[in-house]
C-alpha cells in the first residue's frame, strides 16, 4: 500500500466565506428590491366642513403604487435575477468543495469539480510525477492558491484547502527523485 505523503479536501475557507457572503447579500438584495417594487403610496382621507357637529368624508387621496407599471416589473426582475444567481452561486460552491487531492510516494491523485449552475463539472486526474512537464502556484489573493500541472499535453489544476507551498515543495522533491 502506498504511503499518503498529504491530502486536501475541498476549496480553501477564505472562498468559502467570500462566496457565501456574497450569495447571501445577492438574495438579501433581491428580496428587497422585490419589496420595493410593492410599495404603495400613504392613503389620506379627507374631511370637508362640519355638518351638525360631524365632519362629513369627503374622499380619500394618495395610494397607488410608488413606481410606474415598468419601474415595477423591473424591480422585481432584477430582484428575481438577484435571488437566483445568489442561490446558483451557493450551489457552484458547494459543487466546487468536492474538489480533493492526494498526493502519494509515486503519484499525485484527484479531482477538481467546477459548479455550473446547477451542474457539477468534474475532472479527475491520476498523475505520475514522471509524467509532469511543468508545474507552478497560481496566486489568486481572494480565493487562495492552487497549483496548476501540465501532463499529458493537457493542465490540471489543484484546488488546495490551503498550504500551496508545502504541497508544491512535496512534489518538486518526489520529481529530483
Amino acid at each position: 500500500m502506498e504511503k499518503l505523503l498529504y491530502e486536501s479536501r475541498g476549496i480553501a475557507r477564505k472562498s468559502k466565506r467570500i462566496n457565501t457572503i456574497c450569495c447571501i447579500f445577492a438574495v438579501i438584495c433581491g428580496i428587497v428590491l422585490i419589496v420595493l417594487s410593492n410599495l404603495k403610496r400613504k392613503t389620506m382621507n379627507f374631511y370637508g366642513g362640519a355638518v351638525g357637529g360631524y365632519q362629513s368624508w369627503m374622499g380619500q387621496r394618495g395610494g397607488g403604487y410608488l413606481l410606474s407599471e415598468s419601474g415595477r416589473k423591473a424591480l422585481m426582475i432584477i430582484g428575481i435575477i438577484a435571488i437566483a444567481f445568489g442561490i446558483i452561486a451557493f450551489c457552484n460552491m458547494l459543487s466546487s468543495n468536492k474538489s480533493y487531492v492526494k498526493i502519494y510516494e509515486n503519484h499525485i491523485k484527484g479531482l477538481s469539480c467546477a459548479g455550473l449552475f446547477l451542474f457539477t463539472l468534474k475532472k479527475g486526474y491520476d498523475i505520475e510525477y514522471s509524467e509532469i512537464e511543468h508545474i507552478q502556484i497560481v496566486r489568486n489573493p481572494m480565493y487562495g492558491d492552487s497549483i496548476s500541472i501540465r501532463a499529458h499535453g493537457e493542465r490540471y489544476g489543484l484546488i488546495l484547502e490551503e498550504d500551496a507551498d508545502k504541497v508544491l515543495e512535496i512534489i518538486m522533491s518526489r520529481m529530483g527523485k
